[in-house]
């Protein structure tokens, strides 16, 4: 499994709620988080009362992450 995978795995997260565009645009560091949100809102992912988590990883172990209701 991804990464990704493995995260939503431990955070008990349905791997059917992942949202991602690495296969499109592989990894953008910080640009990620908005450009994920663009793309899902415009595509009708992402509904009034949707709770995102949010995470962006870099490289070594540096992490960033926030919790948001839409």
């Amino acid at each position: 499994p991804t990464l990704l995978q493995v995260w939503c795995d431990q955070l008990g997260i349905g791997r059917e709620k992942l949202l991602h565009t690495f296969a499109e645009t592989a990894n953008m560091s910080a640009v990620n988080v908005p450009h994920i949100l663009d793309v899902n809102l415009r595509a009708g992912r992402i509904k009034p009362g949707d709770r995102l988590l949010l995470f962006a990883p870099g490289a070594g172990m540096h992490l960033a992450a926030m919790l948001w209701q839409v």
